[in-house]
């Protein structure tokens, strides 16, 4: 691993000149903004189209639901950290070529899975042995999907982004606050665009459109991810046989792999980012239904997810001009107290004040809305801490873990809402949600004592 103690570089360089002086800025990533908002669009329309054709095929349960949710949850815990590792050890560009072609094969397949599963259920209501097979291959490509996902963003916002901007803290704070904001963008209108489609078709219907952009996009991404390799020669100086180790999948390696996440000095920021991934107060499916719950119509929950998505992107143009002044540590410092600040709001309108009232209506939306800006701005802060405190080499194989970890902990927010399911119990896992809120706050807060980063000076 490299040393990253202290940064010996002279000055700033320009990845497509490495002997000059760094000239770039955003609008050099234009491949980059492209492939992120195509690959974003895929993934997001898959992964909500998935969610209503379920419902609708088993219509009145949601066990189907939950195992596909279970699976594509579980397999990232499992097998995140392996990917990273074949990431790191691999050509970059011929991995990320080939993890495109593994995703998209894989959306394709499954929509091909839940068309067939909804012409049988179609026919009566006895269901095969086939149609259950059928099931279990669409847990499969899922989670295989999940994988892909998990290694495209590995090697492209991980190791490229951290490559091309490592000398120049405030380029790697826009790109990641930019690709954020295309993140919310995607998240907002793609389940209007899905649910238009869906609503106006049948399940067959709709999966032959969606099957036709996910084509249409591996080709735009396979173009961008082609264009952005030839303009930086850096990336291309990355994959030369003499940088690239070879892969070691030993049950010893695993475990030497995993004590260098643990005992990383970085380790604690991504346990703090973790635990927000047991909050069931973040607008989410949990957040919904409880909105639902209390009274809001469709349109108005929209209508929450819209103002949601504006504080988020807030939250991305804060974080920048944030970060710039009083650094890294402190500006996570400042997000995550934001966003305790709201969510205790929410709490306690839950706790105390009668459900249907006006201030109930009012905390409940300003505390849900207003910590968004928190989460996505700590967010970046966190991302850009791995991108220049992780040596290159090693990136993916943190990144792998890190991501493991979030999803072992978007599991226990399942576990929360499966034993209070009743929305009337909601008070206790939005209690408990707070609680890991603020343990992730002091975790965030004491990580620069109980591990101390010399890193950069600007993580102080």
């Amino acid at each position: 691993m490299e040393d990253v103690s202290a940064s010996t570089e002279p000055a700033l360089l320009d990845p497509t000149n490495p002997s000059g002086p760094c000239t770039t800025s955003p609008r050099h990533y234009a491949w980059l903004f492209v492939f992120h908002a195509s690959s974003l669009w895929v993934e997001r329309m898959f992964d909500f189209a998935v969610a209503i054709f379920i419902s609708k095929i088993y219509s009145g349960t949601f066990l189907q639901t939950s195992l596909y949710g279970l699976a594509i949850t579980a397999a990232p815990i499992i097998l995140s950290s392996f990917v990273g590792s074949l990431i790191d050890t691999s050509m970059k560009i011929i991995a990320v070529r080939i993890a495109l072609f593994i995703q998209k094969t894989a959306i394709i397949f499954s929509f091909i899975s839940l068309i067939i599963l909804d012409l049988q259920k179609q026919d009566g209501d006895v269901l095969t042995d086939f149609h259950y097979y059928l099931f279990y291959c669409l847990l499969i490509t899922g989670a295989i999907m999940r994988l892909s996902t998990v290694g495209i963003k590995i090697g492209i916002e991980r190791h490229w982004l951290a490559v091309l901007t490592k000398s120049d803290s405030g380029l790697l704070s826009s790109l990641n606050a930019i690709l954020r904001r295309i993140d919310l963008l995607c998240g907002f209108f793609v389940p209007m665009f899905v649910s238009t489609i869906s609503d106006l078709n049948t399940i067959y219907l709709t999966s032959i459109c969606l099957i036709t952009l996910t084509v249409a996009s591996f080709f735009v991404e396979i173009y961008s991810v082609t264009s952005l390799y030839k303009r930086f020669p850096i990336l291309v100086e990355m994959d030369l046989p003499a940088n690239i180790r070879s892969l070691n999948a030993s049950p010893v390696a695993v475990f030497r792999n995993l004590a260098f996440f643990v005992k990383h000095p970085l380790f604690l920021t991504s346990l703090s980012l973790s635990l927000l991934f047991c909050n069931v107060l973040s607008f989410g499916g949990t957040m919904i239904a409880y909105f639902k719950a209390v009274g809001f119509s469709d349109k108005q929950v929209a209508l929450v997810s819209g103002a949601c998505t504006f504080t988020g992107i807030v939250g991305t143009f804060i974080s920048p001009h944030l970060v710039r002044r009083i650094g890294l540590r402190w500006a996570g410092n400042a997000f995550l107290s934001q966003e305790v600040f709201y969510l205790a709001l929410v709490v306690i309108a839950i706790h105390l004040v009668p459900v249907h009232s006006v201030a109930f209506y009012l905390a409940l939306l300003a505390g849900t809305i207003l910590a968004r800006a928190g989460l996505c701005g700590f967010d970046l802060v966190q991302t850009q801490m791995i991108q220049e405190g992780v040596g290159f080499e090693q990136l993916g194989i943190y990144v792998g873990f890190q991501f493991g970890l979030q999803n072992a902990f978007e599991l226990g927010q399942y576990g929360l809402t499966t034993i209070w399911s009743d929305p009337d119990d909601f008070k206790y896992p939005a209690t408990m949600s707070l609680l890991i809120v603020g343990m992730s706050l002091v975790i965030f807060f004491s990580h620069g004592y109980l591990k101390p980063n010399p890193i950069n000076s600007h993580f102080l």
